[in-house]
This record gives C-alpha cells, structure tokens and sequence, in this order.
C-alpha cells in the first residue's frame, strides 16, 4: 500500500513524525511526503510529488483551501484522498460535488446527534445565542474548549493568574462534560483522546 502526507509548512519545516508513527502501528509507512507554504493554497509541487507514486491513501493537514486544490490535482491525476483532518463543512463548500467520499477523522461527537447531552446542550445554545440551528464540528469544538475553560477559571478561583489556571485545569481529572469526557494532568495537556471518523457524502452531507 502507497501512502502519502499533505501537509502545510508552519514556519520552517513540516514534521510527518507523528503520521509516521500512527502508520508504524500497522507495519506501513509514508511513501512520499508534499507540502504547501503557509497563506498560500497553491498544491501544484504537492501534487507533483505525491502523484508519482499512485498512493492508495492520502493523509492532509492542512487548510481547507490548500486541501481542496490539492484534491483537484491529485483527481485529475486519477488519485484520490482518503483521510482528512481538515474542516468538512469549509471543504465541502469550497470542493462542491468533488468532495465526495473524503474521508474526515473528528475530535468531537458528531454534532447533529442530540442523544448525547453535550450536543443537545450545544445546539439549544446556538440557538438561543445566534438564532440560528446550523451545526458544525467547528462550533461544537469551540463550545466545548469554553466549557472546558470556564470549568478551569471556576477551579482557579479569584485573583486569577496564568499561575493559577494552569494547575487548577491540571485537576480536571476524567471530568464528563455531557457525554464527552475530559482528563487533564501535569504531564498531559491533550485533554481528550476522542477520535471518530466521518465522510463527506452527496451535497456535502457529513456523514458517519
């Protein structure tokens, strides 16, 4: 299986370390590795050389409009992407029909399905705050990282400093926000693990 990595410079250099490490896992490897530079979407040197070696799957990280051009060009070389990590709704948006069958991994609970209180929570917010029902994995994001952040400032207590809201979130342990659970430690700052894979459908429906 060929594989490549699409990536964006930040700064100087693109580390593929740890998509390298994830594909080790199953005895697989990146074969070929592109990149775009920063505030630009032009994935013409991308394409080129991760084209060559008719990868089987793709992984990008990178932003949705260096990603959508660089679907075009790997489509018109008869290639195709298989794993995102960038925005669906901004891909699919900015793509139109070719961004069906994009794979999308997300790190929040998808955020139409209001069995899970954290999301059912959420969008009765966004509701009353906007007026508006438009969901997103974006906003669903950002309304959890407020919650997270409120809970840490209530911990920390008055007189709040940096010095103080680092450790009061670093006794944020197992913490269930609504379905989706939070641990935080001296020696952890990722806060979630969560991870579940969508693809964008027809119409640019989001879909698991």
């Amino acid at each position: 299986m060929h594989s490549g990595f699409h990536a964006q410079r930040n700064g100087d250099a693109v580390d593929p370390c740890e998509a390298e490490q994830a594909v080790k896992k199953y005895a697989l490897a990146i074969d070929a590795l592109g990149t775009v530079e920063p505030s630009s979407s032009d994935a013409t040197s991308a394409v080129a050389a991760i084209a060559r070696i008719q990868p089987q799957a793709i992984v990008m990280y990178a932003s949705y409009k260096a990603s959508a051009e660089f679907v075009r060009g790997m489509r018109a070389a008869q290639s195709y992407a298989q794993l995102s990590i960038v925005g669906a709704t901004a891909l699919a948006k900015e793509l139109g029909n070719e961004v069906r069958g994009i794979g999308v991994s997300q790190i929040v609970p998808f955020p139409w399905n209001i069995g899970v209180p954290i999301v059912k929570e959420y969008q009765t917010v966004m509701k009353a705050e906007t007026g508006k029902s438009e969901c997103s994995f974006l906003t669903l994001e950002s309304y959890l990282s407020a919650r997270i952040l409120v809970e840490g400032l209530r911990r920390a207590g008055r007189d709040l400093t940096r010095e103080k809201l680092i450790p009061a979130l670093e006794t944020m342990h197992d913490v269930n926000f609504g379905g989706f659970r939070v641990s935080f430690s001296r020696t952890n700052h990722e806060a979630s693990k969560f991870v579940e894979l969508t693809v964008i459908g027809k119409d640019g429906q989001i879909l698991r």
